[in-house]
């Protein structure tokens, strides 16, 4: 067997980037540097041994390692953790290079015009939120949907939009993540089978043996999006906050709590708003007094 190399002058050098230009509020597939990311250091028994920030080029070179097994993380805004596999100098010794990519995975192909402040609020949660206007349709983001773990559509019918028709919904979800897992959530738009049927949507909290439009799932996302665009306003704020959390809690439920099994987080929504579920009925909630 080949001996264990013996070395002090390894080193990792990592790239870190994003996609979203602030300028242009948008998002671009080459990506740019992402600096003030954090990359951390493991041992080869997941032992954090040091942490560093990426430079205004997005790099962090680590260097003067032994020649043993190490692992790089990198973390950024509210994104999972993205970890490499093991980095091996015990067999062989220089500078290893990778790079990390942190893609929004949550899009939302909504009215920018109509949910311009719910967009805002969502895309200062988190960065893992992009969206594409379904009236002025932007081909460029179509990208995104390959990266995408959920997807929410609202206020599709065939024929309320000049380029968003059924045919454009087919081949976005036809490489989605999202929509291979049913993650697709759909609101206030035509519930009609044939939509279901011609664009392949995979509704979230269905399955193959019964994809309906009716879930709990796809009625409680519904319900934390249907919140009033007032900006800045705490009905909207605890709305977009759920609606984040449940989102999180659908894509990772092993991770996230279900925010819906506290009362504290239930929807708040207008009188005339409420649940329905054809198996369960309708819910609706009528304010006792105040105002937000």
């Amino acid at each position: 067997n080949e001996a264990t190399l013996q070395s002090t002058n390894n080193a990792i050098i990592v790239s870190v980037i994003h996609h979203y230009d602030e300028v242009e509020n948008t998002w671009d597939e080459d990506g740019f540097p992402l600096a003030g990311a954090i990359v951390n250091l493991y041992d080869s028994n997941n032992n954090l041994i040091s942490t560093y920030e990426t430079d205004e080029d997005g790099i962090v070179e680590i260097s003067n390692l032994e020649s043993k097994k190490y692992y790089v993380e990198a973390c950024y805004d509210t994104f999972e953790p993205k970890k490499s596999q093991v980095l091996d100098f015990t067999r062989r010794s220089g500078t290893l290079e990778g790079s990390f990519d942190f893609i929004p995975d949550i899009l939302l192909l909504v009215d920018y015009n109509s949910h311009k402040e719910k967009l805002e609020v969502l895309m200062n949660m988190s960065k893992r939120i992009a969206f594409i206007s379904t009236m002025d349709y932007d081909a460029s983001r179509e990208w995104l949907a390959e990266y995408a773990n959920f997807i929410h559509i609202d206020m599709f019918a065939e024929g309320s939009y000049t380029l968003f028709t059924s045919s454009k919904l087919k081949e976005l979800l036809a490489n989605s993540p999202a929509n291979a897992k049913y993650m697709v959530a759909y609101t206030f738009g035509v519930y009609e089978k044939s939509i279901l049927d011609f664009t392949g949507l995979h509704i979230v909290g269905a399955n193959s043996n019964n994809n309906s439009f009716h879930t709990i799932e796809n009625t409680y996302v519904g319900s934390y999006f249907q919140a009033e665009d007032i900006n800045s306003s705490s009905v909207l704020v605890h709305n977009m906050e759920n609606y984040l959390k449940y989102v999180y809690y659908l894509i990772n439920p092993s991770k996230y709590e279900n925010p819906t099994l506290n009362d504290s987080n239930a929807p708040r929504m207008g009188p005339e708003c409420g649940f329905y579920h054809p198996n369960l009925g309708i819910f609706t909630i009528y304010p006792e007094g105040g105002s937000d």
